[in-house]
């Protein structure tokens, strides 16, 4: 009777899915791994986080450190389900060598709190190995699809 029940927990284990991540999981995994692969200076240091609003529910908060003459800190906010795509692009680079992520909205619905305007993009700029950038790229849309946004894994690099 042991041995039915391990195999019918390993069957529910991965037929259901149990193995999937948390949200807050997710987030552990994601900031460990910006931490690792964006620096504070010159590109810019990252984080994301979620904050939960009493009228919108949770709002994803991308956090931006900049250390040039002294340390700047920006903010980024937007509803989960304001984002069509998160993507891999290079545009914000001067060589098509370097990649960044790319959040993109369905509007300009991406809040930047220093300038109190509404964006269309938001980026994080890398500075790691472009494994690392891919899996972060998918952890960020599973957190996405967690939060109640399912995005499509289109194209993988565009421009």
């Amino acid at each position: 009777m042991r041995i039915f029940k391990l195999y019918l927990f390993v069957f529910m284990y991965g037929v259901f899915g149990l193995s999937a991540q948390t949200k807050e999981e997710t987030l552990e995994w994601l900031n460990d791994k910006l931490d690792q692969n964006t620096k504070i200076y010159p590109l810019g240091k990252f984080s994301i986080s979620i904050e939960k609003d009493p009228d919108y529910g949770d709002i994803i908060v991308i956090t931006k450190q900049l250390k040039i003459l002294g340390v700047s800190t920006s903010y980024f906010s937007f509803l989960p389900n304001t984002i069509k795509d998160v993507r891999l692009t290079s545009k914000y680079r001067t060589s098509s060598e370097f990649t960044d992520i790319e959040f993109v909205s369905k509007g300009t619905t991406i809040y930047d709190v220093q300038t109190k305007e509404l964006k269309k993009y938001v980026e994080i700029l890398w500075d790691g190995s472009k494994d690392d950038l891919v899996r972060v790229r998918k952890g960020i849309i599973h957190l996405l699809d967690l939060l109640g946004n399912k995005i499509e894994q289109k194209e993988l690099f565009t421009d």
